[in-house]
């Protein structure tokens, strides 16, 4: 898992995205909006139907949800 860097007190703290959620639990609202909108025009998805008519979506979806569960954290980290 990827950590983050956090200034606290003019110190620089490496902690885990999991820490960071603790710390600032909003700030990820934002980011999985854009990863959710940047998955939807790269794969030009455009209604519900494209959704399962699209084999692209289908082959990238693998990769976003580990996107995803980057950004929040695995099972055990939330």
């Amino acid at each position: 898992m990827k950590n983050e860097t956090y200034y606290n007190n003019d110190k620089i703290n490496i902690i885990s995205k999991a820490e960071a959620r603790k710390i600032r639990p909003g700030y990820y609202k934002d980011e999985l909006m854009n990863l959710c909108r940047r998955f939807i025009d790269e794969n030009e998805i455009s209604c519900a139907e494209a959704v399962h008519q699209m084999e692209c979506v289908s082959n990238n979806s693998l990769e976003f949800i580990e996107d995803i569960c980057e950004l929040i954290g695995y099972k055990g980290e939330i």
